[in-house]
This record gives C-alpha cells, structure tokens and sequence, in this order.
C-alpha cells in the first residue's frame, strides 16, 4: 500500500446526521466497484463517487470478512442488497452504521479502465482493509506526482525577504506546514461547540444545543472527555451524540492538502487585512476523489473544493484555513460545505504554539435545510508533565 497515503487510513474529517429511527423500509440494492472490507462492514464506489458503506455482522460462511477477503480484490464489480437498520457505532471505522448486508453478488471482474479508476479512489485506503490490490489484472496503483504550478510574478509569494519564483516559495510552505503538523505538541483544550440549525435562506439561526468537552490532542489522536450537552453529562462516545458533527481543527485539514501526493494546486493570494495586520494568502484548489472525505448515514463522498490559507508574517503559520466544497452528487444528502478554521499563537508553560482556537462549519443539506457549528478552544495546557514542546 502507499505508505505516502498511509494517514489517510486515520485521519479523515466527519459530517453524520442521526438517524432517530428505522421504520420499515424496502431493501436497497447498490451495484459498483469493491473497494473496502473490514471486521464489521465492507464499502462499494458507485458510479457517481459515491461510497456505500455497509455494516456485516457475518461471521461465518460466504459473506464472512475473511471469505470476502480471500475471493475479492478492490476493482470487482459488484451488487450488494442491503436493509436499513437503526445506527450502530462501529469504534472500529469510528462512526454509525446504517445498513446492513443481506447480499453481495460478483458481477464480473473488472475492466482495464474500471481497475484504474476504483484504485484512483481514496477510500480503499482507509485503514483497516482486508481487500487485495495485487491481482494480476490489476493494474498498481500509480504514485501521484506534486501537480505543477505556474510561475508567479516577482513578489507575489508571501512572506518577506527576496522573492523566490512560486515553485520554490511553495516548496519552502509545504515543508514548513507538514513540519508543522507532524510536531504539533501534545495539548489540553476545553472544547464549546455551538449547534445552529436554519430552513430559510439567507439562514435564520436557531441555536439546537451547546455541548462542552475537556478534548485531548495526543500525537494524531484527538479524544473528548467529561463531555456536557446543555448542562448535563454526556456518558457515551462523541461519535455517539444525535445530529450534526462537527470537524475537527487540529491539522488533518492542512495535510489533506499540502500532502504531494494530494492533487491540490495552489497559487499566491495576494494579501489580506485583518484589523491591523496584512496577511499573505495562498488561494488552492482540489478536484473530486482527492484525499478529504464527507459522509452522512452509509454515504461518503470525496468532493473538489477550493479556499484559501492565510499565513502570519513571521514563521508563516497558517492563521486562517478557508475551505469550500459545492458540487456533490445529486443523490448526496449535501449540496454545499463550508468551513473555516483559525489558529493563534498560544502559550503554554514557558513556550509559545500556533493552536487552533475556533472553527465554524457550514452545511447545506440537498433539501435546503442548513446546519452550522460553531466552537471554541480555550484554556490550552500541556496533556502530561512529559509531553515535548517545541516552537514553530
């Protein structure tokens, strides 16, 4: 497997809406590429983009994950007949599950062409999966290349100092940003998240509830504890609380992007003023099935998306993250998302960090119907006396 590609098995970025409850309903049949089996579900790439995904409760027999594993490679064509359950979180793919498994039928193995394009689909490589990419008529999956980008003007990149040409100055921000990422300390936040819910546009906020947490960064993991939804404890999973999640700041987002083997292009922004300051920005752009992934109900997408990264004056951090995402199949239950992430220079003990301190997320759903997030973090503080701390 693609061991440039191996974070994307951890580390992908949420929208769920809860389903209250299952009344009866007809099984729904699903026909697509194989892309994902695992312990408690198995994932097919429809035609449109989409992945379904699908809880499997076999344990023995044909359908069982490693009767599946052992006769399937990621590429078959296949038909699956699923029934509608209530959710069911899985802590093993970290989120619910809403339909299960009744069948799955091979259809044929897959052509050149369909081989290459259920293998330039991001979701075979979320971890754990049992399914083979090295079948003889498969063809390997190709290393992606850092896409090119055209030179700018003098004095375009930003930052201070002599101007580089664009291809260098955005080589010197990619290493500073994935450095950054992957030295990110580990840290203690309360965590206020705001959820608003609006059925008009221009939206009219209607606050739905305020849920608090203790969240813990620890390497790449992010944990919530001592969890309270409007006052009182919440004693279950976060991945376990009805309606809207919302997604998480601390960096996955920045190494979706700035990864090369993510095929985003990037260009200078020019500056932006913010109160006092003037920040450089760099405007991105990525196509469809690239690394960052939406999902509601048994649905995933990874959709294109374009934004703009603002960057501090001096280390150039990133100070803002702009992210905006509007085309998604018409059978997606999202039409639109945007989300927009701030960091700051926060001090913890006798050192100075660039941590996320707020992000707001917007959603449209394909029936109009809007939802917005809103949190904070505050009160940074080291997660253990031992923890290493570096500057950026």
């Amino acid at each position: 497997m693609n061991q440039k590609l191996s974070w994307t098995r951890t580390c992908v970025v949420a929208l769920l809406f809860a389903v209250n409850g299952v009344s009866e309903r007809p099984d729904l049949v699903f026909s697509g590429d194989f892309q994902r089996v695992t312990d408690v579900s198995i994932s097919i790439r429809l035609a449109d983009g989409r992945i379904i995904e699908v809880r499997n409760t076999q344990t023995h027999g044909q359908l069982s994950p490693g009767a599946l594993a052992k006769r399937y490679g990621v590429g078959d064509q296949v038909k699956i007949t699923c029934s509608p359950i209530k959710g069911v979180y899985s802590q093993l793919i970290g989120r619910s599950l809403d339909l299960q498994l009744k069948k799955l039928q091979l259809l044929r193995a897959p052509s050149a062409e369909e081989a290459a394009k259920a293998l330039a689909s991001k979701a075979w490589r979320q971890s754990p999966n049992l399914l083979r990419t090295d079948r003889p008529w498969l063809p390997a999956p190709e290393e992606s290349q850092p896409p090119a980008v055209p030179p700018a003007e003098p004095g375009d990149g930003p930052g201070k100092g002599p101007a580089l040409d664009w291809p260098a100055r955005l080589a010197q921000i990619r290493a500073h940003i994935l450095e950054f990422v992957a030295e990110m300390p580990n840290f203690v936040a309360d965590e206020v998240a705001r959820r608003y819910v609006s059925n008009t546009k221009p939206p009219d906020w209607r606050l739905v509830d305020t849920i608090e947490s203790e969240i813990t960064f620890r390497g790449s993991a992010i944990s919530r504890q001592n969890m309270v939804v409007n006052g009182k404890p919440w004693n279950s999973p976060y991945r376990a609380l009805p309606g809207f999640k919302w997604t998480d700041a601390f960096g996955s987002q920045l190494r979706f992007l700035f990864d090369p083997t993510c095929p985003t292009t990037f260009e200078p922004g020019g500056r932006v003023s913010e109160g006092d300051r003037s920040l450089p920005a760099v405007s991105y752009s990525s196509p469809p099935d690239g690394c960052e992934f939406y999902w509601q109900d048994y649905q995933q997408f990874y959709p294109g998306k374009t934004g703009r990264i603002l960057l501090d004056e001096g280390e150039e951090n990133v100070i803002r993250l702009e992210t905006n995402s509007e085309v998604f199949p018409e059978a997606f239950p999202i039409s639109a998302i945007e989300k927009r992430v701030s960091w700051d220079f926060v001090k913890i003990g006798d050192a100075v960090h660039v941590l996320p301190v707020a992000a707001e997320i917007t959603v449209v759903l394909s029936n109009g119907e809007m939802r917005l997030a809103k949190h904070e973090y505050r009160n940074h503080r080291h997660f253990e006396a031992a923890s290493k701390v570096t500057f950026h």
